[in-house]
């Protein structure tokens, strides 16, 4: 029984270290975003949504 237990062990060390090798590597294979990129996307979505003063003045007033 206790070499059954140890092969099973072994076993399973085996597949978690794959499984870890496999996330590391395809991890690694994402493409990696720069800061520039973030931060350009996120000044464009929150100036799309905003009123501009040209917007808010109104130009009729006598």
């Amino acid at each position: 029984m206790k070499t059954v237990k140890r092969i099973l062990a072994v076993i399973l060390l085996a597949v978690i270290l794959w499984a870890v090798g496999y996330l590391v590597f395809t991890g690694s294979r994402l493409p990696s975003v720069s800061t520039e990129e973030v931060t350009e996307e996120i000044t464009t979505e929150t100036y799309e949504g905003s009123v501009t003063d040209e917007e808010t003045t109104n130009t009729n007033d006598p």
